[in-house]
């Protein structure tokens, strides 16, 4: 509890500085008035000047805390009463879940477009667009990966299953008589997929040259270590010096 009022009074000094007129408290705030209030038994004005905290908000927390016990007090504090409710509701949510599970790289604006054409009077801001797709629908940015759409095809599907319950009946053991191969491509120019920059400028990473050789290794391992590895070197292409403009 002593760390906490140490922090209790640093957000004290802290809020003095500061020019704002709204009032936020810290959850070590709310700790140290529940701390008085609860255990030590001080009244909601006393407990809410140890901590720094207005005394008619803390009976108002005190208040609602008796009327009602679940009621989270760490909860962030918003009006929700006199708010206007906003056209975003659970019903564009799943709309909007829908549409980016069918198309993943759909841009706002095309959520936005197609919002308005699926709910009547629909007109929010982009940027309340955004917040409400990161926020409340859980979708963030990412790159993306293309798989080819026969990956899921129920066809494929079953082939696979069938292949497992195939051999799954035969005396194949993954930790006594098999053998897994598998490779991996590289080469000098392989740098990281995302890089940061300057706003309104490229990210520039520069490479010895334009085209590399690209090199594969192959191996072999099983439960026991390494059955086999190999490096093989792919053969670059000449050019064709009769194609060459002049």
């Amino acid at each position: 509890m002593a760390i906490i009022r140490d922090r209790v009074e640093k957000a004290k000094a802290s809020k003095l500085r500061a020019k704002s007129s709204y009032a936020t408290y810290t959850d070590d705030q709310k700790t140290l008035f529940l701390y008085n209030w609860k255990i030590k038994f001080f009244s909601a004005a006393k407990s809410a000047r140890l901590a720094g905290i207005s005394e008619r908000t803390a009976q108002g927390w005190a208040k609602r805390l008796k009327e009602e016990p679940n009621w989270n007090i760490y909860e962030k504090q918003t009006n929700r009463f006199s708010r206007p409710q906003s056209q975003l509701q659970e019903e564009q949510k799943e709309h909007i879940i829908e549409l980016y599970d069918e198309k993943p790289y759909t841009t706002t604006d095309e959520a936005i477009e197609s919002l308005t054409k699926t709910f009547e009077g629909f007109s929010l801001k982009r940027s309340t667009v955004n917040s409400f797709i990161l926020h409340d629908c859980n979708l963030s940015m990412k790159k993306l990966t293309r798989q080819p759409v026969d990956r899921n095809d129920t066809t494929r599907i079953e082939a696979r299953y069938e292949w497992v319950l195939r051999w799954t009946a035969t005396d194949m053991d993954y930790l006594q008589n098999c053998i897994f191969i598998d490779e991996s491509a590289f080469d000098i120019n392989m740098r990281p997929s995302f890089g940061r920059s300057a706003r309104n400028t490229p990210a520039i990473a520069e490479t010895p040259v334009t085209r590399a050789e690209s090199h594969t290794i192959l191996g072999a391992v099983s439960t026991f270590g390494v059955v086999n590895i190999d490096v093989r070197v792919a053969q670059m292409r000449k050019k064709n010096k009769g194609c060459r403009s002049p």
